[in-house]
């Protein structure tokens, strides 16, 4: 059995933020478990961390990085995986931060059939607009990502680095006790960094930094640090940084 809770709105990360909550939890050791995850698409889901499972001990506080979606906008959820074995308390959750929630909520059309649609009349201050789409067979699609829009009073001004290019960015053997295989493409020729951070949005490795031409490419990581140290087992982030474009990939090291 598998249940969750999960935001109904995405949040737009912004530099700083963290997801942080208290949990409490009293559950089947190694049987039951429960994970905190996010998600982008309400579709791809990436685990923040190693799952909880047995007695808390009582209210813990957690952190984690939501470094690697800057720019970007994420679901938030918390899941619960269980039987009906061994019953016990179950988990408890409170406090969580971010907490999505906006002051209102207007559908500007359903019926938008042609590539462009124009919004006028809005009064001065910052919006979100997100899209969604729908077909006959199978009806509305999941909400897209926000867009963040200023309206200024003399035009509208789109908040810079929110349409940069995804790269395709790929992990193989993943999870993976031994090197994994890291995939890129560029669009075109020019400045990149590929970071690894760990669950805190420490930077723990930098593998690609510098000038890197168009196309595909690939480097492995070997699970160390930049001083060479063999890393923890765990959730780790790799964060690809281009001059039009950024990607993120989430690993784990067993």
């Amino acid at each position: 059995i598998s249940n969750y809770a999960m935001t109904s709105d995405p949040y737009p990360v912004r530099a700083g933020d963290s997801l942080r909550y208290w949990i409490w939890f009293d559950t089947e050791s190694n049987y039951d478990a429960t994970v905190a995850e996010v998600s982008e698409n309400g579709l791809e889901w990436f685990q923040l961390h190693d799952r909880y499972t047995g007695n808390s001990g009582g209210w813990v506080r957690r952190a984690f990085s939501l470094a690697p979606w800057i720019g970007s906008s994420v679901f938030i959820r918390f899941r619960y995986m269980t039987d009906d074995n061994t019953l016990r308390a179950g988990v408890y959750v409170d406090d969580v931060w971010p907490a999505p929630a906006f002051a209102q909520r207007l559908v500007l059309s359903d019926a938008i059939t042609d590539t462009l649609y124009e919004v006028s009349d809005l009064e001065v201050g910052t919006y979100w607009f997100r899209g969604r789409g729908r077909n006959a067979a199978w009806g509305w699609n999941n909400q897209g990502p926000l867009k963040e829009v200023v309206v200024t009073g003399v035009g509208v001004a789109e908040r810079p680095g929110a349409d940069r290019l995804r790269t395709g960015l790929t992990a193989g053997r993943n999870p993976s006790a031994g090197p994994i295989e890291l995939g890129y493409t560029l669009a075109r020729t020019g400045n990149a960094v590929l970071a690894v951070t760990d669950a805190s949005g420490r930077k723990v490795r930098t593998l690609v930094s510098g000038r890197t031409g168009q196309g595909r490419h690939s480097v492995r990581w070997d699970g160390r640090d930049d001083a060479g140290r063999r890393l923890p087992a765990g959730v780790y982030f790799c964060r690809l940084d281009a001059d039009e474009s950024a990607g993120v990939r989430v690993v784990l090291l067993d």
